[in-house]
């Protein structure tokens, strides 16, 4: 070690050679060498398969004990229930005719398929619903162990050696406290869109466009947040494969699209989705924030319940809800252009999965209407940007280490779960409003 700095001082007194004077100015000046760092963890030496398969037989353990019960800390899962109960009665091509439902058409398939192998049961299991509830909730808790399960594979593929927290990292999100609680204790749907989004940009980051394309059609087929990454997917196709490779993409979601579609298309129906999904919105009472810590809640100071996204504040000819969505559609932008500039600059592309849960992040904070839950996709992309970044090595920690995500993660993550039991929390009757 040449220990730049004291060494150079010392040799403007006396020639003698590099590591001596390094040495003779560390015992000079009483400065002891610092212990080098612990060298860090391939994945082989800890996570294998019957190890991965442990971590989610643990992850759906603990999710096990809420599947089939509805703990009412909020009325979606009575919701649901009663949606599939409707779909039931009217059919899927007539789900959106006075029923009340706004979700997408994959949804919706997921609902009348709960609904279907309920119907199959003995009564015993079928009493109260209790069995509709945990065929409601199942596909969330299957998709987290999904979820968990690709960001072990990521972590199983780099042959770098990773620090210990990142070869943890499955582990991490199938434990995470918000992830379960909002899947399984909750009842939400969150995690099947977030499967989606984190399979779409793992797809565009290796190339392959139309399954990219695909993929990410139904994770707009489940939630309409989903939109929030289009710029990633946009971007990546264009600078790695041109417009002919933008264009098939394109044409791979309009195909797929066009099959989720097809029992309306045929029944004549496709007004009624169109109508409920894009036209009728928001379909809940209108307001500037319903439940996120975003930037309209901190600039409003937490005044954000009774106050429409309709108004138009100061007098301003345009609504709050006007001005959200031309917030993130510069924010959005602005993303595009840094990630555009920076492969035509440097030919080198920036992180999809940091630039998607950048995305998902700026929707959250900027536009009206924003539920605590929607902050739900960050937390797999974080992880996966962390594990994904180039080789990260003992002696060259450099500019793109770990850590500082792992702090961000972290504050993030805290900061997530404080807002969801803040609006529905584990024990309701100790929450003090």
């Amino acid at each position: 070690m040449t220990g730049q700095g004291t060494g150079e001082a010392a040799r403007t007194h006396q020639p003698v050679n590099e590591q001596g004077t390094g040495e003779a100015a560390r015992a000079h000046h009483g400065v002891n060498e610092q212990a080098p760092r612990a060298p860090l963890r391939p994945y082989g030496r800890w996570l294998g398969p019957k190890r991965v398969a442990l971590i989610l037989l643990l992850g759906f353990l603990i999710r096990l004990p809420f599947i089939g019960s509805d703990t009412g800390i909020t009325n979606d899962t009575r919701t649901f229930v009663a949606w599939a109960h409707a779909i039931r009665a009217q059919g899927v091509t007539n789900a959106y005719v006075r029923t009340g439902i706004d979700y997408p058409p994959f949804s919706l398939y997921l609902l009348a398929g709960a609904e279907r192998l309920e119907a199959r049961l003995p009564d015993d299991l079928r009493r109260g619903d209790r069995a509709l509830i945990a065929l409601t909730k199942l596909p969330a808790v299957l998709a987290d162990l999904v979820l968990a399960g690709l960001v072990m594979g990521a972590v199983r593929r780099r042959r770098e050696a990773l620090p210990v927290w990142l070869t943890l990292a499955g582990l991490l999100y199938v434990l995470h406290p918000a992830v379960w609680y909002v899947s399984a204790y909750w009842g939400q749907t969150d995690s099947v869109y977030t499967l989606f989004v984190v399979m779409a940009v793992m797809a565009i980051a290796r190339g392959a466009v139309v399954p990219a394309w695909l993929v990410y059609t139904l994770a707009l087929a489940s939630k309409l947040q989903a939109i929030a990454i289009a710029p990633v997917l946009v971007v990546w196709t264009v600078t790695r494969h041109g417009v002919r490779g933008l264009a098939l993409g394109l044409a791979a979601a309009g195909a797929a699209a066009a099959i989720l579609l097809a029992p309306w298309l045929r029944a004549g129906n496709i007004g009624d989705v169109l109508t409920t999904l894009y036209l009728n919105l928001p379909t809940e009472t209108p307001k500037v924030d319903v439940d996120a810590f975003n930037g309209w809640y901190l600039a409003l100071l937490g005044n954000v319940y009774q106050v429409s996204s309709w108004r138009r504040p100061f007098d301003l000819p345009i609504s709050f809800e006007a001005i959200g969505v031309g917030l993130f559609g510069l924010f959005a932008l602005g993303m595009t252009g840094l990630i555009w500039r920076q492969s035509a600059r440097t030919g080198e592309y920036a992180d999809p999965y940091m630039a998607a849960a950048v995305l998902s992040r700026g929707m959250f904070m900027l536009l009206t209407q924003r539920h605590e839950r929607y902050l739900f996709p960050v937390v797999p992309l974080m992880l996966l940007s962390a594990v994904e970044q180039d080789a990260v090595s003992d002696a060259a920690w450099g500019a793109q280490k770990p850590w500082p995500i792992a702090w961000v993660y972290l504050v993030l993550s805290l900061t997530f779960f404080f807002n969801l039991i803040s609006t529905a929390s584990f024990v309701p009757s100790l929450w003090i409003s």
